[in-house]
């Protein structure tokens, strides 16, 4: 019996290095002492290392699972950097946000041609009647009253400071820069955005896609020569984002009226490049606006574009042709697209922006 308990407490012990038997188990053992409980703790053993060795393929398969993600970050990464050989030293970008891409300092080069691209041919370059992505192919040109600055804040552009609402709520009051003028050499003053706004809430034209952003609007009305009063149909606490849109962008009023139906194939805005010429399906070409010098407050450089010449040019949907043309030099910025590779002897900075698809409205190489 001894014997027997001497293998018990052995049996025991054993049990316990394993973690396997508590207080009750041992008391049970010494009890009874027979080899065949001794034999069955050695089987419990045995069974609970298994199950240690089958949760190690689980670890392996959380450490792949890592590595794959953390493989495709680097490759989004060295697209963001990826580079152009078309103008060694232009260092250009769309984005307006006074910060360093890619960690770069910002060194503006002046002169020479810059272009971007959209989907296909717009069906008008007058933002009454524009839909669809008509609003890309005329961003160096028009601007509007408010603007997207950085963090996403709503930031003023062509209005001097954000609006005041009244108490009520239903009526906001916009001042305006008084250093503005349109591309013809007219002045960009509050009967300029009666003008406009009265064209957008006019139910009797044919409209696109800037009656969603007035739709909350029931009237805009002169208050001095630099200031509008805008009444809304309700509390409106999104009114400077509706404001901020790519469609409610400025026009001339005296082009509208002297070019009638052409105006929209000869656009008139305030932005940093003036229209010159559209070859359908091809590409549209926008010139240096000299006299330029109201770039929103957040902008490194509010003066003229430095580029010479802005070009938008029609490309298709699909990513391949678009990746192409880049590596061609046919274009150097790309947005929201997709490619496997690109070429490290082109230098640029694109944009993988998860945001708006348009550049900053009239941000062009600023």
């Amino acid at each position: 019996m001894r014997a027997a308990m001497g293998l018990s407490r052995r049996a025991v012990l054993r049990a316990g290095m394993a973690g396997l038997v508590g207080g009750v188990g041992a008391a049970a053992l010494a009890a009874c002492g027979e080899r065949q409980i001794v034999e069955k703790v050695v089987t419990q053993t045995v069974e609970v290392v298994k199950v240690v060795t089958k949760e190690v393929p689980v670890e392996k398969i959380v450490t792949t699972e890592v590595q794959k993600v953390v493989t495709k970050e680097v490759v989004v990464e060295k697209i963001v950097e990826a580079a152009k050989e078309r103008a060694p030293g232009l260092d250009v970008n769309l984005i307006t946000r006074p910060v360093a891409i890619g960690g770069a300092k910002w060194n503006p080069v002046k002169g020479g041609e810059i272009s971007y691209f959209t989907f296909g041919n717009p069906n008008s370059l007058d933002p009454q009647k524009w839909t669809g992505r008509a609003p890309e192919a005329t961003s160096p040109m028009y601007e509007t009253l408010y603007t997207w600055g950085p963090d996403y804040a709503i930031q003023p552009h062509l209005a001097a400071e954000l609006p005041k609402v009244a108490d009520d709520k239903l009526s906001w009051v916009v001042p305006l820069r008084k250093d503005v003028k349109f591309h013809d050499g007219t002045a960009f003053n509050a009967d300029a955005v009666v003008f406009n706004f009265q064209r957008f809430l006019d139910q009797a034209a044919t409209r696109g896609s800037v009656v969603r952003d007035v739709s909350s609007i029931k009237s805009a009305e002169k208050v001095d020569e630099f200031s509008v009063r805008f009444q809304t149909n309700g509390p409106q606490p999104l009114f400077a984002k509706f404001l901020a849109g790519q469609n409610p962008v400025m026009v001339s009023p005296d082009a509208v009226k002297k070019l009638g139906k052409d105006f929209e194939r000869n656009p008139v805005g305030t932005g940093p490049y003036k229209f010159v010429s559209w070859k359908d399906n091809v590409e549209i070409t926008y010139a240096r606006f000299d006299d330029y010098k109201w770039g929103p407050p957040f902008a490194q450089n509010k003066g003229p574009g430095l580029a010479d010449t802005a070009k938008i040019k029609m490309l298709s949907t699909d990513n391949a042709a678009r990746a192409q043309a880049f590596e061609a030099g046919e274009i150097d910025i790309l947005l929201h697209s997709r490619f496997p590779t690109c070429s490290a002897s082109r230098r640029t900075r694109l944009s993988t922006s998860s945001g708006s698809s348009t550049p900053v409205r009239g941000s062009t190489t600023r």
